[in-house]
């Protein structure tokens, strides 16, 4: 069995929040444009369609004006397609393999 492609480091990681993306199934992502344009822009400038995406921890309440805390545990994945819905792009992803924040 062929293992799938590394990313390149560092990765551009998106957090969720209430979904869980696993190694080998297919999952839409809704994004903010602003969002969407600073993926678009590490996949051309890296050369790759390779992202990470990790959910936010749901548990745990962050301080105001600070960041949610988000799992060590995410799933890279490759961008498969996109379409503007509305205020928002949904993009469709297909999980690789599993990786470890730092």
């Amino acid at each position: 069995m062929a293992m799938p492609a590394q990313p390149q480091m560092p990765i551009f990681v998106h957090t969720v929040k209430g979904q869980v993306v696993f190694p080998k199934i297919t999952a839409a992502l809704s994004v903010t444009p602003e969002t969407f344009q600073a993926i678009s822009q590490y996949c051309e400038q890296g050369k790759t369609k390779l992202i990470g995406i990790v959910t936010e921890r749901a548990e745990v309440k962050a301080a105001e004006g600070q960041p949610k805390e988000a799992y060590a545990i995410g799933t890279y994945c490759e961008v498969k397609s996109r379409k503007q819905e509305g205020s928002m792009v949904k993009i469709s992803v297909e999980g690789k393999a599993r990786f470890r924040g730092l």
